[in-house]
């Protein structure tokens, strides 16, 4: 099938991976629709939790990449936002398998956004996609997360899950708010910062996604660098590509008197992880070190 005839639905299209996504591979020949939860900026509305609104669009597509969720980091976590943060993912999650089980034609592939909390805290322990998920709230969304999508493995439809890293790049995502706490003299480290921040470059992540559509690859991945690093040496890159000084680290205790639960799973827990999947099957990363990736986002900034 030529690459214009093979049609790509993503979901969250208006989200800082979806955006980049949506541009990415519509460059690359693919003729993407995005979705949102409101039809806005040449985006279809879709209802994420109906079976029957995602149908209507996937029906006959090559492939379908959902990256819906809430943000995880986004505050405390009270018991209503904890069941928000589950049911964007894993009732969503349900109800596209529940779709394409009912779709005439079928897509070739599904990809589906996955997250590296699954791991939960793990120390300096190395963890791969062999790896047993891990314990706490994010761990236990991962799992119920990955699971809503088992009925695909029944079907002849190939199933990726991508398992993402903290995403580096302009415009959104974890350097927006390194942008933000440095303007506030606050660009230190969480913590004491000898936990492992497993970091991907946006562009990585492009690449990953369309290397999956490209090969037709199916199963888990890590989607993070090969060189994870603490997060004094991500803050100490970070400031070496600004030319700034790094600032004091924010106290732990501070952190988890404003955030609770969310400082202890996702600015103090540690993972380290490594993307054996994706390398094993030859992808080439761009950037797998840290300081070439703060470089090229400032480079890419100051132009």
């Amino acid at each position: 099938m030529p690459q214009k005839e093979k049609k790509v639905i993503i979901s969250a299209a208006s989200g800082f991976i979806g955006q980049n996504l949506s541009r990415h591979l519509t460059m690359r020949g693919y003729t993407v629709i995005g979705l949102s939860r409101s039809a806005k900026n040449n985006l279809a509305a879709c209802d994420y939790y109906s079976a029957q609104s995602w149908l209507q669009h996937i029906d006959g597509a090559y492939a379908v990449i959902h990256l819906a969720g809430e943000n995880v980091a986004g505050g405390r976590w009270r018991e209503s936002v904890k069941k928000r943060l589950i049911d964007s993912r894993v009732q969503t999650t349900r109800a596209l398998c529940d779709a394409i089980l009912s779709a005439k034609k079928k897509p070739t592939q599904v990809i589906l956004a996955s997250a590296i909390g699954i791991y939960g805290d793990r120390g300096n322990e190395t963890l791969d996609e062999q790896s047993a998920p891990g314990k706490g709230f994010l761990a236990e969304l991962g799992e119920q997360w990955e699971s809503a999508s088992s009925a695909l493995q029944k079907t002849k439809v190939n199933r990726t899950l991508f398992r993402i890293g903290v995403v580096l790049g302009n415009d959104g995502g974890f350097v927006e708010k390194l942008k933000l706490l440095m303007k506030l003299g606050l660009g230190g480290p969480p913590g004491n910062g000898n936990q492992y921040m497993s970091w991907v470059h946006l562009a990585d992540v492009l690449s990953s996604f369309q290397f999956a559509l490209d090969k037709n690859i199916s199963g888990i991945y890590n989607l993070t660098a090969p060189n994870p690093v603490t997060a004094s040496e991500l803050f100490a890159a970070w400031g070496k590509a600004l030319h700034r000084p790094v600032f004091l680290p924010a106290p732990a205790f501070a952190l988890k008197m404003v955030f609770g639960q969310m400082a202890d799973e996702v600015l103090l827990a540690s993972a380290r992880v490594i993307p054996k999947s994706l390398l094993k099957a030859k992808f080439n990363f761009q950037y797998p070190l840290i300081e070439s990736a703060f470089e090229s986002i400032v480079t890419e900034d100051k132009n």
